[in-house]
């Protein structure tokens, strides 16, 4: 069994503690930079607006983004799934002529 790593991490101005595998370090630390640097982007066009919805903002954004990923992934598969498809009538129709 492998020990997790214990970390900090700083959201704005919140340090949360997590416990992590070795390896997911760098990527939780990578995406609390990106989440941080968002949330300035936000900050600095809004005024008169909390952290909350600074990071509702985020959340928003990030979760665009995992929906647009994954459309974009599912049209891949599709199109995967159609050229093999072709590829067999194409033998098919070869065989039978």
């Amino acid at each position: 069994m492998s020990e997790k790593l214990s970390i900090s991490l700083k959201i704005l101005d919140r340090t949360y503690p997590l416990k992590v595998e070795w390896s997911e370090e760098e990527k939780f630390r990578n995406a609390a930079v990106r989440i941080n640097e968002l949330a300035k982007k936000f900050e600095s066009r809004f005024e008169n607006k909390d952290n909350q919805d600074f990071l509702a903002m985020v959340g928003l954004q990030f979760a665009h983004k995992l929906i647009e990923f994954e459309h974009t992934q599912k049209d891949t598969t599709t199109a995967v799934t159609l050229e093999k498809i072709c590829e067999e009538l194409d033998e098919f129709i070869k065989i039978n002529q």
